[in-house]
């Protein structure tokens, strides 16, 4: 009767683990229940970075859709005009690809007054010379069109400013 309740007692502790579902994978050679949730995270991390990804690129889509936007706008409005449309410039080549043009001068001195102006104003001006004779008065320089239009709208609020500033495309 001893060895009957030893092995019943022995049997009840042994039984669930026999019958349990992680034992059963494990003789049958399939992952158990740490390996499936340890493959579930990896899958959610992955799928993570996926999201993120993709985000990243439709956020580069977007900006290069607004810049395109911006652009296709100052086009229309005749307020973007590239340097070879214009001549060319004489000299080397500028360091940024967008400027705000606020005056062309064939007397020099009359371009450097207006450079004087706007730097009284705590803004950055640039002479550029053109191979026609003519210095133009550049503003603002920067590499992003949208600063470019920005810049523009915030020039034109000067009391110095003329109507007909507009942006040069340095190409």
């Amino acid at each position: 009767m001893k060895k009957n309740a030893l092995l019943i007692g022995l049997m009840s502790l042994l039984l669930p683990a026999l019958t349990g579902c992680d034992f059963v994978r494990k003789l049958a050679g399939r992952p158990t229940s740490q390996d499936i949730a340890a493959k579930k995270a990896l899958i959610e991390l992955e799928e993570q970075n996926h999201r993120r990804k993709l985000d990243s690129v439709r956020l580069v889509q977007q900006q290069a859709a607004d810049s395109l936007a911006v652009a296709d706008s100052l086009q229309k409005a005749h307020n973007i005009r590239s340097s070879k449309q214009l001549g060319g410039l004489s000299a080397a080549r500028l360091s940024s690809r967008y400027y705000v043009i606020l005056g062309s001068f064939s007397i020099r001195s009359n371009a450097e007054k207006l450079a004087a102006r706007l730097q009284n104003a705590s803004r950055e001006a640039v002479l550029i010379a053109y191979r026609n004779g003519f210095t133009v008065v550049g503003a603002c320089p920067t590499n992003s069109l949208r600063a470019a239009a920005d810049s523009l709208k915030a020039l034109r609020a000067l009391p110095f400013c003329p109507a007909d500033a507009w942006i040069l495309c340095n190409e």
